[in-house]
């Protein structure tokens, strides 16, 4: 059984939000192509990551107390990203040639 994009990711979020490190880990394959864009200078958990054990380690960076999530920021710039996030069609304007 296979679970729709929307409902997984929810339950990732939730599970993050939780602090349950076990049921992140169970949410993510084990070779998971992961990328928060950014500044990976300025935030040294921006910038990609390949299999579970990286993204494990760099949620662990993001804020983690006593096994529990403390923290956790991340920047979406794009106006429209958004909106296609929530499931709405991207609107494109026609241009004059």
């Amino acid at each position: 059984m296979t679970k729709d994009t929307r409902a997984l990711v929810d339950e990732l979020h939730n599970a993050y939000r939780d602090g349950d490190g076990e049921r992140v880990a169970a949410l993510i394959h084990d070779d998971i192509d992961w990328c928060i864009h950014g500044p990976d200078h300025v935030f040294s958990f921006e910038g990609p990551r390949r299999g579970k054990a990286q993204v494990m380690e760099v949620l662990a960076t993001i804020g983690f107390a006593d096994g529990r999530a403390i923290e956790f920021k991340e920047f979406s710039d794009t106006f429209d990203v958004v909106r296609q996030a929530l499931g709405a069609s991207l609107h494109v304007p026609a241009i004059a040639v």
